[in-house]
Protein backbone atom coordinates (compact mmCIF):
# COMPACT_ATOMS: atom_id res chain seq x y z
CA UNK A 1 0.00 0.00 0.00
CA UNK A 2 1.26 3.43 -0.82
CA UNK A 3 1.22 6.40 1.52
CA UNK A 4 -0.92 8.42 -0.82
CA UNK A 5 -3.87 6.05 -0.47
CA UNK A 6 -3.76 6.15 3.32
CA UNK A 7 -3.74 9.91 3.70
CA UNK A 8 -5.91 11.05 0.83
CA UNK A 9 -9.28 10.04 2.27
CA UNK A 10 -8.63 11.26 5.84
CA UNK A 11 -9.35 14.82 6.88
CA UNK A 12 -6.68 16.69 8.80
CA UNK A 13 -7.39 17.32 12.47
CA UNK A 14 -8.58 20.87 13.20
CA UNK A 15 -5.91 23.32 14.32
CA UNK A 16 -6.21 24.76 17.77
CA UNK A 17 -6.54 28.49 17.97
CA UNK A 18 -3.79 30.08 20.01
CA UNK A 19 -4.56 32.83 22.44
CA UNK A 20 -3.01 36.11 21.42
CA UNK A 21 -0.84 37.48 24.18
CA UNK A 22 0.20 41.10 24.14
CA UNK A 23 3.97 41.47 24.12
CA UNK A 24 5.40 42.54 27.43
CA UNK A 25 6.07 46.25 27.18
CA UNK A 26 9.22 47.52 28.78
CA UNK A 27 8.94 50.81 30.60
CA UNK A 28 10.65 53.61 28.73
CA UNK A 29 13.89 54.68 30.39
CA UNK A 30 13.72 57.99 32.16
CA UNK A 31 16.08 60.42 30.43
CA UNK A 32 18.82 61.74 32.64
CA UNK A 33 18.84 65.48 33.15
CA UNK A 34 21.42 66.99 30.85
CA UNK A 35 22.42 69.74 33.25
CA UNK A 36 24.61 67.56 35.45
CA UNK A 37 28.29 68.32 35.01
CA UNK A 38 30.97 65.72 34.50
CA UNK A 39 33.86 65.74 37.01
CA UNK A 40 36.23 66.94 34.28
CA UNK A 41 33.89 69.84 33.49
CA UNK A 42 34.03 70.88 37.15
CA UNK A 43 37.84 70.80 36.98
CA UNK A 44 37.73 73.05 33.89
CA UNK A 45 35.43 75.51 35.66
CA UNK A 46 37.73 75.59 38.68
CA UNK A 47 40.74 76.25 36.42
CA UNK A 48 38.91 79.24 34.94
CA UNK A 49 37.75 80.49 38.36
CA UNK A 50 40.56 83.02 38.83
CA UNK A 51 38.98 85.27 36.19
CA UNK A 52 41.70 85.14 33.56
CA UNK A 53 41.04 84.03 30.01
CA UNK A 54 42.96 80.85 29.22
CA UNK A 55 43.81 78.86 26.10
CA UNK A 56 42.97 75.16 25.81
CA UNK A 57 46.56 74.24 26.57
CA UNK A 58 46.58 76.35 29.74
CA UNK A 59 43.22 74.90 30.83
CA UNK A 60 44.51 71.36 30.28
CA UNK A 61 47.62 72.05 32.36
CA UNK A 62 45.78 73.69 35.26
CA UNK A 63 42.82 71.31 35.40
CA UNK A 64 44.80 68.09 34.74
CA UNK A 65 42.31 67.20 31.96
CA UNK A 66 43.55 65.77 28.66
CA UNK A 67 43.77 68.49 26.00
CA UNK A 68 42.05 66.33 23.36
CA UNK A 69 39.08 65.58 25.63
CA UNK A 70 38.44 69.29 26.13
CA UNK A 71 36.52 69.19 22.84
CA UNK A 72 33.82 67.21 24.61
CA UNK A 73 33.95 68.90 28.01
CA UNK A 74 34.59 72.52 27.03
CA UNK A 75 33.18 72.44 23.50
CA UNK A 76 34.48 72.33 19.96
CA UNK A 77 35.39 75.51 18.13
CA UNK A 78 33.48 74.13 15.11
CA UNK A 79 29.75 74.78 15.66
CA UNK A 80 28.57 71.69 13.72
CA UNK A 81 30.81 69.35 15.72
CA UNK A 82 29.73 71.00 18.97
CA UNK A 83 26.02 70.52 18.18
CA UNK A 84 26.61 66.90 17.18
CA UNK A 85 28.52 66.14 20.39
CA UNK A 86 25.92 67.91 22.52
CA UNK A 87 23.09 65.76 21.14
CA UNK A 88 24.96 62.44 21.09
CA UNK A 89 26.81 62.69 24.40
CA UNK A 90 26.30 65.56 26.85
CA UNK A 91 26.17 69.35 26.61
CA UNK A 92 29.50 71.14 26.77
CA UNK A 93 30.29 74.12 28.99
CA UNK A 94 29.90 76.59 26.11
CA UNK A 95 26.43 75.26 25.26
CA UNK A 96 25.44 75.46 28.92
CA UNK A 97 26.56 79.12 28.81
CA UNK A 98 29.00 78.60 31.66
CA UNK A 99 32.05 79.46 29.52
CA UNK A 100 32.44 81.87 26.61
CA UNK A 101 34.94 81.92 23.75
CA UNK A 102 37.11 84.94 23.05
CA UNK A 103 38.91 85.17 19.70
CA UNK A 104 42.07 87.26 20.05
CA UNK A 105 44.91 88.25 17.75
CA UNK A 106 48.22 87.49 19.43
CA UNK A 107 51.29 88.19 17.34
CA UNK A 108 49.42 87.76 14.05
CA UNK A 109 47.81 84.47 15.14
CA UNK A 110 44.13 83.95 15.90
CA UNK A 111 43.99 82.46 19.37
CA UNK A 112 40.84 81.20 21.06
CA UNK A 113 40.67 81.91 24.78
CA UNK A 114 38.01 80.84 27.25
CA UNK A 115 36.53 82.70 30.18
CA UNK A 116 33.76 82.09 32.72
CA UNK A 117 30.42 83.80 32.26
CA UNK A 118 28.39 85.19 35.16
CA UNK A 119 26.39 81.97 35.25
CA UNK A 120 29.66 80.02 35.29
CA UNK A 121 30.97 82.06 38.24
CA UNK A 122 27.80 81.25 40.20
CA UNK A 123 28.21 77.55 39.40
CA UNK A 124 31.88 77.57 40.49
CA UNK A 125 30.93 78.98 43.91
CA UNK A 126 29.05 75.72 44.58
CA UNK A 127 32.24 73.71 44.03
CA UNK A 128 34.70 75.87 45.97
Amino acid sequence: MSKQNLVSNVAAPPKRARKKVAPASKPEPVPKPKTDLKPAQVKVLLALADGESLTRKEIAEQSKVDNASLTGYLGSTDLEIREKNDTHFYPCLITLKLVKELRTDEGGRNVTRYMLTGLGRNKVKKFQ
